[in-house]
């Protein structure tokens, strides 16, 4: 990543990668007074923008989580990740 910018310690990139799922949690949520631009474009769309956040995954060393599980069962895959990686820099 460009130096000059903010380098943050830990970096997600939470994936949805069930359309069906991806399709219940917006009607489940029901309709937004502003829709999201990005939820409001078509299934070719997505699966553009799905590809693209994965080719960033592979070219800054990014992790995939997947977002099908709970949000305590996603939460926690993150903080697993995050006390590893402080444990391995205490060493």
């Amino acid at each position: 990543m460009d130096e000059k910018y903010l380098r943050p310690d830990h970096l997600f990139i939470l994936d949805l990668e069930d359309e069906n799922e991806r399709t219940r949690r917006l009607n489940d949520r029901g309709p937004l007074e502003t829709p999201d631009t990005f939820e409001s474009r078509g299934d070719n769309f997505q699966l553009s923008l799905r590809q693209g956040y994965r080719t960033i995954s592979k070219d800054y060393g990014i992790q995939i989580v997947s977002a099908i599980p709970p949000k305590k069962e996603v939460a926690n895959t993150i903080w697993k990740q995050i006390n590893k990686d402080i444990s391995e820099r205490a060493n």
